[in-house]
């Protein structure tokens, strides 16, 4: 704390003799590169004194308190406002908002992002912040820059491959300074800043977003939006003749933990009060726990539904209770989370919490925006806006993406030849996928991205195994991240698998490639397709599954799923003709 303590002492006197709850705006020194003025607007971090005669508790869904006088007598019919403060950072982003006029002299202005360095110290320990797409705005000319925060993934591609929002990983001795975009501004014109961001209690000194004013000799003028925990408003309460007080607990909130304020804003016969409650809420830094190997389910059908509904969540639990003790990440396509509502996102999201459970996507992972132009209705090919958009709901949801499993991008980046084939090289390939990738990798850090292929599609290429070593290590050189995990996707109606000898070849071959480069092997468990029947489906699968035991690659992963009509529902588990079922058969009978 010592650092901290240096820089901050005469801001935290003055914090501490200030109305709790109160936002400030400073004015002080702290050190600036050469040419700047040593003068800037602070947005500073809020701090908090509690005081004696108000308390708060929580009682399941709810807090409660009491208001009393110096002397211990209740007041009555007083009002205390009630909020939520993120310290955990959990709940999604929130504006940060700063307004003012271009200073006289002003020419172009410089956006970025400091920690632990320039006026920022991570003092206490590691903490984290998130950013959102910074906006510029002059009220009068209509001038405006919104510039994202996150890298580029591609060098020279521009704003097109740049992540919308961006996790901040604050380490002591770690400085972060970059520059995000230098443009044009009008001397003395009103403007506004604001960002959206959230941040742990301990990020509260560790760095900023900035603009900076400069003239035409480079001298600046700084302005800082503080990394700080989001505030929610939670209403106004009235004591009874009591002095007691209570409000129902937000879901959200009470999962994310964090802190609880109250303020009482005093009167003319009682002074002001103020307390805190630290909720410890359920939710985990740590990846979940899971049964090994890694189930993943495919959502569908009735579960699906049955998630985006509290009643219907709620009936189906007796009715998967064995799968679910297996299950350890629910994955859903492209294509649902960029046409789910935000409401509904947000309801799955917490019954996957409640249930402890990972959120995973299969991912239009190469990017058909670059040069040479190709991948149009070729499968696995998207571009950068669709990952910003579902990191942006994700987050507006309160939720976190854990596995993103991208869909075939050598079968169909590579190898395939039929109409618009891009015919990628491998580093090219890698390329592309990073354009994504590095998306959900700036707004989710810890995201484990693996490879779902199509065998023996890509196994009957020559050299495969060559070409397999070669694309780990150009995916891990484009993104900075190794590719955890490969799906075996076996194609069951392919001639080349016609029997059980072939399936058992193929399987051990696949998984020897894989295990050699570092990933852990994944089969995908599920019929053969085409026109069938729910029975005829599920038995197909169950045979696969007695297929994969009999080879003895023992997967690090399995995925229970259907693209086909067949069968019609996942639930229940007891019902033979329903997918869940063919997750209790494998741990029950085949393995």
């Amino acid at each position: 704390m010592t650092r901290r303590c240096t820089l901050f002492v005469a801001l935290l006197c003055s914090v501490l003799t200030a109305p709790v709850g109160a936002t400030q705006i400073w004015m002080f020194s702290v050190p600036l590169e050469p040419n700047q003025q040593r003068q800037a607007v602070v947005d500073a971090p809020e701090m908090f004194a509690p005081s004696a005669p108000l308390t708060l508790t929580r009682a399941g869904g709810s807090i409660a308190g009491r208001l009393v006088d110096a002397h211990g007598a209740p007041l009555a019919h007083a009002q205390v406002a009630l909020a939520a403060l993120d310290t955990n950072a959990r709940l999604p982003l929130t504006d940060r908002v700063f307004s003012g006029m271009v200073p006289a002299n002003a020419v172009t202005a410089v956006v970025g992002l400091r920690a632990d360095t320039e006026g920022s110290c991570v003092c206490d320990g590691r903490a984290t912040a998130t950013v959102g797409t910074i906006h510029y705005r002059e009220t009068t000319t209509g001038r405006k820059q919104d510039v994202r925060p996150g890298p580029l993934v591609i060098p020279g591609g521009g704003d097109v491959s740049t992540a919308a929002i961006h996790a901040l990983q604050l380490t002591p001795g770690h400085p972060y300074a970059p520059n995000l975009r230098q443009f044009p501004v009008t001397a003395g014109a009103p403007f506004t800043l604001d960002v959206a961001m959230r941040a742990t209690a301990n990020a509260a000194t560790a760095g900023y977003a900035t603009i900076v004013f400069l003239d035409a000799n480079g001298k600046g003028t700084r302005i800082f939006l503080w990394f700080t925990p989001s505030r929610r408003d939670l209403g106004t309460v009235v004591t009874d003749g009591a002095g007691r007080f209570s409000a129902a607990l937000p879901g959200d909130v009470a999962y994310a933990g964090g802190e609880v304020r109250a303020t009482y804003a005093g009167s003319t016969t009682a002074r002001s009060a103020a307390a805190r409650l630290a909720l410890a809420g359920t939710a985990d830094d740590d990846p979940a726990t899971h049964a090994k190997p890694l189930v993943w389910l495919g959502a569908r059908g009735d579960f699906k539904d049955a998630l985006e509904s509290d009643a219907l969540w709620s009936s189906v639990d007796t009715q998967w209770r064995d799968a679910a003790r297996h299950a350890g990440i629910v994955q859903f396509s492209t294509q649902f989370m960029k046409a789910v509502p935000d409401d509904l996102l947000a309801t799955i999201v917490r019954h996957l919490h409640e249930k402890h459970m990972a959120l995973g996507i299969e991912s239009l992972a190469q990017n058909g925006f670059h040069e040479p132009a190709c991948g149009q209705g070729v499968e696995g090919y998207g571009g950068p806006d669709e990952p910003n958009l579902i990191v942006d709901k994700l987050l507006r949801a309160g939720g976190r993406l854990d596995y993103v499993g991208m869909d075939e991008p050598m079968t169909f980046g590579h190898y395939y030849d039929g109409p618009h084939a891009c015919k990628s090289s491998i580093r090219n390939v890698a390329q592309r996928v990073s354009v994504i990738i590095n998306v959900y990798r700036a707004a989710f850090p810890n995201v484990v991205v693996g490879d779902t292929e199509a065998f023996p599609a890509i196994s009957s290429q020559p050299g495969w195994a060559n070409d397999w070593a070669a694309w780990s290590v150009a995916f891990h050189e484009a993104t900075g991240t190794p590719l955890a995990f490969l799906h075996l996707d076996f194609n069951w109606g392919d001639p080349r698998l016609r029997d059980r000898a072939a399936i058992i070849a193929l399987a051990r071959s696949t998984a020897a490639v894989a295990r050699a480069n570092g990933q852990e092997v994944g089969m995908i468990v599920n019929g053969t397709g085409g026109p069938n029947t729910d029975a005829g489906w599920m038995q197909q699968a169950r045979d696969h599954a007695d297929a994969i035991v009999a080879s003895g690659i023992h997967p690090d992963e399995l995925a229970f799923t259907s693209w086909d009509k067949s069968p019609a529902r996942m639930l229940p588990e007891s019902d033979p003709t329903a997918l869940l079922s063919i997750v209790d058969y494998w741990f029950l009978h085949a393995r």
